[in-house]
């Protein structure tokens, strides 16, 4: 099992958000989880501000990247379930952030500064989302497989990481990577691409 973010891992590994995205102060239900949800990922402390900044109106489907950014669009989309797998839930908030197709969260790539492409939805009536965005391009310099960043937080639970999304295919995945989400089933965090009318799609499904 792979060991949770640590509070300094997490600020090394992609950097701080804005804080315009400050967590106002609640203490909300901590919902159970199973553990393969949360494997590597983990409670965000209430007022950490680098998250999504827990529950909040949005639509279910948005755009994070324009026409002009540079990269392969991508099409994200998916369902949030209950703890059966089965159940779809309404209204979970799903925040995802991510690198340009350079690998930097921002022009300057340095940490302390907003992330440039990031964004939330609220799930629909169906428990589906989906975020119109670009593939993500690697760290500079490093091995580390290129991936999005996601979390979830509904009124009843706090603001949860979820491992990050990855892509099968990249050379930077181990076979350990793969085994790892495999032991998840259709809810793994390595999602495979299909190519149609000229965008790549993926699906990552979540269960709570």
């Amino acid at each position: 099992m792979r060991s949770p973010l640590t509070r300094r891992a997490f600020l090394q590994a992609g950097g701080v958000a804005a804080g315009g995205l400050l967590l106002e102060a609640r203490t909300p239900a901590v919902a159970q989880h199973s553990r393969a949800w949360t494997r590597p990922g983990g409670a965000v402390p209430i007022g950490e501000w680098w998250a999504g900044g827990g529950p909040r109106p949005a639509p279910s489907v948005i755009a994070i990247t324009g026409p002009d950014e540079p990269g392969e669009p991508l099409l994200m989309s998916g369902t949030v379930y209950a703890a059966d797998g089965v159940t779809p839930l309404q209204g979970v908030t799903v925040y995802v952030y991510q690198t340009d197709v350079h690998g930097l969260y921002n022009p300057e790539g340095k940490f302390g500064i907003p992330h440039r492409l990031r964004g939330w939805v609220n799930t629909d009536r169906n428990g589906c989302y989906e975020f119109r965005t670009i593939k993500p391009g690697h760290y500079p310099n490093r091995t580390t497989p290129a991936h999005i960043h996601m979390t979830v937080s509904r009124h009843d639970m706090p603001e949860w990481w979820l491992p990050e999304i990855r892509f099968a295919g990249d050379p930077l995945l181990t076979q350990a990577d793969y085994a790892a989400s495999s032991n998840d089933g259709r809810f793994g965090d390595i999602v495979t691409t299909t190519r149609r009318g000229g965008i790549l799609r993926c699906t990552r499904d979540v269960r709570l």
